[in-house]
């Protein structure tokens, strides 16, 4: 037996899944203040375009 080890151990689906969500958002809110700027963009905005719920931008 071996003490620890979690760390070497593979992201978990959902992990996976908050990393992809957060990458999405990211993505989003990036081309939307190029396209915008930052005082022209809703969080209403990002959260349509990175196919979110508002309360999950949030989080």
């Amino acid at each position: 037996m071996h003490a620890g080890g979690v760390a070497s151990q593979p992201l978990g689906r959902r992990e996976r899944n908050k990393q992809q969500k957060l990458d999405r958002i990211t993505a989003a809110a990036s081309e939307l203040f190029a396209e915008h700027g930052v005082e022209d963009v809703t969080t209403q905005q990002i959260a349509d375009k990175a196919d979110i719920g508002t309360g999950t931008l949030f989080l």
